[in-house]
């Protein structure tokens, strides 16, 4: 029990500080750039809106804005919380129903047939929803990191897209090592 004590928190004080320098480096990026609210990358739901925020101000090489990244990362993000518990919620029911259903098997010495697991179904289809929503949030928020990395350091934006794909870990490392250049290819029409 103390092994795992220590190593939950161990991964919750990295876990927080890896959010607090992500947090700090959307600050310095949003200053940067010129937005109000720039501490908006500090507030846990609310920082992948930030971030496309940023991700906004890309110019496209034919001159064109970019997609409005924050408002989708933001409403991805809360739609993921939402079936999370949504999942959760009909995986309870499922499991009381379920047993209930092997207890009155039981008492009643009868073989358990499938429509007792009828309330499986719910719980698989929220299942795959969650599961959807889930790709299209990462494949929006490695665009709009990309476009990130992309108006700070150009030259490193493809390595620390694919890093941080496979390492999740490094992005908020990433953001902090290049908080600090000046953005290029960007835009300041509108910011706010």
């Amino acid at each position: 029990m103390r092994e795992y004590l220590a190593f939950s928190s161990i991964f919750s004080f990295v876990g927080i500080a890896l959010f607090i320098i992500s947090g700090f480096a959307q600050y310095k990026m949003s200053k940067s750039i010129g937005f109000k609210y720039a501490w908006l990358g500090f507030i846990p739901v609310v920082s992948v809106y930030s971030l496309g925020r940023i991700a906004t101000t890309y110019v496209k090489k034919d001159g064109s804005k970019s997609t409005k990244f924050g408002p989708i990362l933001l409403v991805l993000n809360i739609l993921q919380y939402i079936l999370v518990a949504v999942f959760l919620v009909f995986t309870i029911i499922s499991v009381i129903e379920i047993v209930g259903n092997a207890e009155d098997a039981i008492s009643q010495n009868i073989a358990m047939e499938l429509d007792m697991f009828v309330s499986v179904v719910p719980v698989i289809i929220s299942f795959f929803v969650l599961f959807a929503v889930e790709i299209a949030f990462l494949i929006c928020f490695h665009i709009a990191l990309w476009r990130v990395y992309v108006l700070f350091d150009e030259k490193n934006a493809t390595i620390f897209t694919v890093l941080s794909v496979f390492f999740n870990f490094l992005t908020p490392i990433f953001l902090f090592l290049i908080r600090k250049k000046q953005p290029t290819f960007c835009f300041k029409d509108n910011l706010n």
